[in-house]
């Protein structure tokens, strides 16, 4: 993937620089498709959902996408379910 730009940000670890991408995030139990202008890359790897089986963590949604978001987590049960706003 082509970085569209980069960005300076504070982790634990301490600054570093982050590459900045175009984006589709899609789900296919649904057929949403989710168009994302800039999402800032981060290293996953290793990274699973406690749930069982565990599930690798494919990416991370920043709340400036969960703002238009109801989102619910059932942790015991392991799954989510969202509404977005303006649509049935």
């Amino acid at each position: 993937m082509q970085p569209v730009d980069t960005i300076a940000m504070g982790t634990a670890n301490g600054p570093v620089t982050q590459n900045v991408y175009a984006a589709r995030i899609f789900f296919p139990a649904t057929g949403w498709s989710l168009e994302l202008e800039q999402v800032i890359g981060s290293n996953l790897a290793g990274q699973t959902i406690p749930i069982q089986p565990p599930q690798q963590l494919i990416c991370l949604i920043g709340r400036n996408t969960l703002r238009d978001w109801v989102l619910v987590w059932n942790g015991p049960g392991g799954f989510w379910t969202v509404a977005v706003s303006g649509q049935p």
